[in-house]
């Protein structure tokens, strides 16, 4: 199967932090929070800084674009610096900052727009093309003078006072024993290291049941990272929390209904129940004036993993990866696990028994809502979110006429959607071998409708059953009925319907047993008599 998968793809100054798109021998500083508010705060020269995530697409595709233009403007560096931040290793100090989406370029310092720049303003996204940012940028810089560069200044107040919010965070958390969710090259000195190439494609080594198991390690890893790393994208700062971020209002329950659906359609019944402790604390939190806390939200997710994955996953995923190598690939995993479950779950006649009907599981049609609003609140590379709302919201690929309840439909929805997203992001990066339909003709012979010898269509049931086997396995349709604290309907639980039907066999046994003592009694006093 051909899946698109975006790997990881840097200033005369020396490096300011771990690897990344960045740092020597280019032209661009690679900050961590110290060094970025000790080198721009204390400079009279403006500065252009872009926060990325390794993950991003995006990002990934920008990055020599910026290290072009910082390249080009060399001659101006008396006046003019370039500097990076990477959001996926420093997701705290970013979201201090107010940069909730990748990439982002702020500017500092300069002589007609908030010359003080204690947060910077955010430039345009039509300036972010080369000719257009150097056209934008020269009449923003100061005037050259006779003095030498780089004088020292008082730090800014305001700055400083965000670096010791940040600071006095990552105390806090250590003392949780969780100061490794801010820096995952700490733990994991190769994290973040580049590849030479931008774009690689991949194929999963198995097929059927091996492969399933696979993708829903990767779809889990997902999900770690994600809460851990997205769910405060749209936070509020404030102080009088005791957390420098807090998440409430529509984006709080927009989160509990991601985690509701979760629950109730991952395979994992281990995996369920440690949804429902990260569920449970989240509905506490909507129940309270104050909202949930960043903090507390951390500390959660450092008690516990999810399924058989620890803590870790969520803070470094690169070691846990099976099938994938990104946190993208990782996601269109997950949804696609998720938009198959929503069918192979469906209570169905030749599934019998006590667990099939006592499951009162989200309509296919909720599920991709839910992967709809998940994208829209809590994934950060912004122009992935735009593409992706504009094709749901404007009924792409003629989701709109699809019944609510066509499970197979919505599964085959996602999968238009996931090979539109390969073609294009192939044909923006001009990659010759990208793009590819998946699945290929190698994976799935019979996927496609040919006529004269000429591929013309797509069997879609066929596809189907590809997806299905990929992504499930028969047996978790009968551990996906097992009733979780959501989307059920009240009832006795699953042990004390296992008890009263173990009383009841165990009385039939006995009474059967007395019959035969008594029958056989009675037998051998005849004989005798």
């Amino acid at each position: 199967m051909l899946r698109l998968v975006i790997c990881l793809a840097t200033s005369t100054l020396p490096a300011l932090a771990g690897p990344g798109f960045f740092g020597p021998p280019t032209h661009v500083a690679e900050f961590k929070p110290s060094t970025f508010v000790d080198t721009v705060s204390n400079d009279t020269r403006v500065w252009i800084v872009t926060f990325y995530a390794d993950w991003c697409g995006h990002c990934i595709h920008y990055a020599p674009v910026f290290k072009s233009i910082a390249n080009r403007l060399q001659k101006e560096e008396d006046r003019l610096q370039f500097g990076a931040v990477n959001c996926a290793m420093w997701y705290e100090f970013c979201s201090t900052v107010d940069v909730h989406s990748y990439p982002s370029m702020r500017a500092y310092h300069t002589a007609k727009v908030n010359p003080m720049g204690t947060k910077g303003f955010d430039v345009q996204r039509s300036n972010y093309a080369e000719e257009q940012f150097v056209t934008w940028i020269q009449p923003l810089l100061p005037a050259r003078t006779s003095k030498t560069t780089r004088q020292p200044q008082n730090p800014r107040k305001q700055l400083n006072k965000l670096l010791s919010n940040w600071t006095n965070l990552t105390k806090r958390s250590s003392s949780n024993g969780n100061s490794s969710s801010y820096n995952s090259s700490a733990a994991n000195p190769g994290a973040g290291s580049i590849t030479t190439s931008p774009l690689t494609l991949t194929k999963p080594a198995l097929s059927g049941p091996e492969a399933a198991a696979m993708h829903l390690v990767d779809a889990e890893v997902a999900v770690l990272y994600s809460l851990r790393h997205g769910a405060f994208l749209a936070a509020k700062q404030t102080v009088s929390s005791g957390s420098t971020m807090v998440l409430e209002g529509a984006v709080l329950l927009e989160l509990r209904n991601w985690l509701v659906l979760l629950a109730a359609l991952l395979p994992s019944i281990n995996a369920r129940r440690d949804i429902l402790v990260l569920e449970e604390l989240v509905s506490s939190a909507q129940a309270s004036t104050a909202g949930l806390g960043h903090t507390l939200w951390i500390a959660a997710l450092d008690k516990q993993g999810l399924d058989t994955l620890p803590p870790e996953a969520g803070v470094e995923p690169n070691p846990f990866w099976r099938s994938c190598k990104s946190y993208t690939c990782g996601l269109w995993t997950l949804f696609h696990i998720l938009t198959v479950a929503a069918t192979e779950q469906r209570p169905r006649p030749d599934v019998q028994g006590l667990l099939s009907k006592r499951s009162v599981l989200p309509q296919p049609h909720a599920v991709l809502v839910g992967i709809r609003n998940f994208v829209a609140n809590f994934f950060g590379c912004s122009d992935c979110v735009a593409n992706f709302l504009q094709t749901f919201d404007s009924c792409g690929h003629n989701r709109c006429n699809l019944d609510h309840g066509d499970g197979v439909g919505m599964a085959l929805w996602l999968w238009e959607v996931h090979n539109g997203v390969s073609q294009r992001v192939a044909q923006e990066r001009q990659v010759p071998e990208g793009g590819k339909p998946w699945p290929s003709n190698e994976d799935c012979r019979v996927c496609r409708l040919s006529s004269s010898g000429k591929i013309t269509s797509w069997d879609r049931q066929a596809v189907y059953s590809y997806l299905q086997a990929t992504y499930w396995r028969p047996e978790w349709t009968l551990l996906g009925q097992e009733r979780t604290l959501v989307y059920t309907t009240p009832t006795f639980d699953s042990y004390q319907l296992w008890g009263i039907a173990s009383l009841v066999a165990l009385s039939c046994l006995a009474w059967r047993m007395m019959q035969r003592s008594y029958g056989l009694g009675g037998l051998q006093r005849e004989k005798g008599s």
